[in-house]
């Protein structure tokens, strides 16, 4: 006979699982996605609704199909400075950011890639800030285009 308790496990409950995703620590949220591929479903996203190359320095160095399975989950992209960590972010899945903060550099081709990444979530983005690189020449028109 099994034991009841185990039968009555409030997190083999998909939605309670769920809204407990919501309320864990990003370390948490790592352990469980481990647990099982129906935990993995649910934990997923917090892990990775937020990027913020300042803190999560190997994000540029992930692999980019795991970047590209996972990417619809990205709401916020914060501290985009450099040309690799836009190339990390330049996925089809990554489509759905609401929040983007970006450090425009002076490299023009940065510039043009950035705005691909605007227009591929410009029905889901709501908040915006483009900066310009301190280094940034104030003689260099297209720097100025950002301004």
């Amino acid at each position: 006979m099994t034991d009841p308790l185990i039968e009555k496990n409030p997190l083999q409950i998909p939605e309670i699982r769920a809204r407990v995703s919501r309320l864990v620590s990003l370390e948490d949220a790592i352990s469980c996605v481990r647990v099982s591929k129906a935990w993995s479903k649910d934990f997923a996203s917090p892990i990775w609704c937020t990027v913020d190359f300042d803190i999560h320095n190997t994000f540029e160095g992930l692999d980019g199909d795991i970047v590209t399975k996972h990417g619809h989950h990205l709401r916020t992209i914060k501290n985009l400075k450099t040309q690799s960590q836009l190339n990390a972010v330049l996925r089809p899945t990554i489509k759905n950011v609401r929040v983007l903060q970006v450090t425009c550099a002076t490299n023009a081709r940065f510039r043009t890639l950035c705005m691909d990444l605007i227009y591929n979530s410009s029905r889901s983005l709501k908040k915006l800030t483009l900066e310009m690189d301190k280094n940034a020449k104030q003689q260099d028109f297209s720097s100025r285009m950002i301004s």
